[in-house]
């Protein structure tokens, strides 16, 4: 694979770039020009960012939160929204945007297997193989959407210092109350090279996750509770902490349940309970999707300490204009490896077979479940995948 940077009336040739088994090139001067495409693609998007009106993003579930660099959410003066996500200052943050720059590079494929990514005055070019721009592109539907990197003042650090910003579009900004849950996805999700001292640590505080294949790094539920005409409605936040006791396929159940608000049996398929049992059929459909469309042709990328964010509406009373959303994030580890990705696949078809039992036990037959006016697509796509 090569790329290729423009400069004016200069070039560039970089090689090798992303044949590093890290997704990481050698040459500093190569990640300055990177990284200065990246800065580039954020004034194109957040030119008029109004940068005074910054605020912590309060749904945010799992990440960093407690370390004091929380996601941060930031208005334009055209009414756009986005999502700031502090950057490793190590190579972690590197390979995270360097991969959203390769998907941007993917989506626009041009002749010969080139992927073509523009943002003046530099233009990315880079060879790669069919496989691999099926993988990539199957993944952009999965991901949000990438505006670049913006650098501001991180003024909880004392002395304030300089942190680099991924732009990505703001998942919640279409929910009135969102329900938000992160998996993280893996048998295990420190990388094949890990210090032995790093391993020893995620094995001790995630011992299931080998077992299961993912496992609950934060969840948000909202609802009502109290009596018809006393209603209140109640917010619960369930951190990392709660996602390392569950230690049996019987509690992830019940609390997968209580995430979707069907520990009850669902009833007509225009209440708050069939909808939120064709959500469940939805996300598993996508879920299936992503197994079929990337993992199935995937052979060089390996999705170390990925998650799967999933999200709905909590408010019934707010017709949301997105039923539910799914998408991968968290890409900081992700890596070259050659052959397909197992240990991405064994978590997720953990979730698909959870999920799909789901959806028999909220209903005494998957026949009733269909009557919900579930997505033909999605009912025939799940059957079929029985």
């Amino acid at each position: 694979m090569h790329l290729l940077f423009y400069e004016s009336r200069s070039s560039l040739k970089i090689e090798n770039y992303f044949l590093s088994y890290k997704m990481v090139p050698d040459s500093n001067e190569v990640k300055d020009q990177i990284f200065r495409l990246a800065i580039l693609r954020g004034r194109e998007h957040c030119h008029d960012a109004i940068l005074t009106n910054i605020i912590p993003m309060k749904d945010q579930v799992g990440g960093h939160i407690a370390a004091g660099n929380p996601m941060l959410r930031v208005s334009t003066s055209s009414s756009s929204v986005f999502v700031l996500k502090p950057l490793h200052v190590d190579v972690r943050g590197f390979r995270e945007m360097a991969f959203y720059e390769a998907i941007q590079s993917a989506i626009y494929f041009g002749e010969e297997n080139d992927a073509i990514s523009d943002s003046y005055p530099y233009t990315i070019k880079q060879r790669c193989s069919e496989n691999e721009l099926k993988a990539l592109r199957a993944l952009s539907s999965f991901i949000p959407e990438y505006f670049g990197v913006i650098v501001r003042p991180n003024k909880s650090s004392i002395p304030p210092l300089m942190t680099s910003y991924l732009v990505l579009s703001d998942l919640t900004s279409s929910f009135r109350h969102p329900c938000i849950i992160d998996l993280k996805v893996g048998k295990r999700t420190y990388e094949p090279d890990a210090p032995l001292r790093k391993v020893e640590s995620q094995t001790r505080k995630y011992p299931h996750q080998e077992i299961f294949g993912f496992r609950i790094c934060g969840m948000t539920i909202y609802g009502k509770r109290g009596d018809d005409g006393d209603t209140k409605a109640f917010c619960q936040k369930i951190d990392k902490r709660f996602g390392q006791s569950l230690d049996d396929e019987k509690s992830l159940r019940e609390t997968f349940l209580t995430f979707f608000k069907l520990d009850e049996r669902a009833g007509d398929p225009n209440d708050a309970d069939g909808i939120r049992v064709r959500v469940l059929a939805n996300v598993l459909e996508q879920m299936i999707v992503i197994r079929q469309s990337f993992l199935d042709c995937n052979n060089s990328l390996a999705l170390y300490a990925t998650s799967i964010l999933i999200l709905y509406e909590g408010d019934d009373e707010f017709v949301s204009p997105e039923a539910y959303k799914l998408k991968l994030i968290d890409f900081a580890h992700v890596r070259r490896h050659p052959g397909n990705d197992w240990n991405y696949m064994y978590g997720l078809e953990s979730l698909i077979k959870i999920y799909r039992s789901l959806l028999f036990e909220v209903e005494d037959t998957f026949r009733l479940y269909s009557d919900l006016a579930v997505d033909p697509k999605a009912s025939k796509l799940i059957l079929s995948s029985l």
